[in-house]
């Protein structure tokens, strides 16, 4: 996975060349982000569910990696939680 800054860079150069990019999106990398920076389209998905996460920040790690592996199991247990929810709410 490149660093944050090549990542940007590299849509950056792709951008002032007229080039589309498509990419993995780096964990430090929000997908709104890399999409005001020409990135167009994701591939995978992976690490939209932050992106799409209204508690996003709270689950990312100190370097901007969501957490690695817990925030990833976080993330999916809160949606668990709420998916049950609304199960029970019919």
């Amino acid at each position: 996975m490149l660093r944050r800054d090549v990542f940007l860079a590299v849509l950056d150069e792709a951008r002032r060349r007229g080039l589309p990019a498509a990419e993995h999106l780096p964990l430090t990398v929000g997908a709104s982000e890399a999409s005001d920076r020409g990135l167009r389209s994701f591939e995978h998905l992976r690490n939209i569910d932050f992106a799409c996460s209204a508690g996003a920040d709270s689950l990312r790690g100190p370097y901007g990696d969501a957490g690695g592996e817990r925030g990833v199991r976080q993330c999916r247990e809160r949606a668990d939680r709420r998916a049950k929810r609304r199960l029970r709410r019919g």
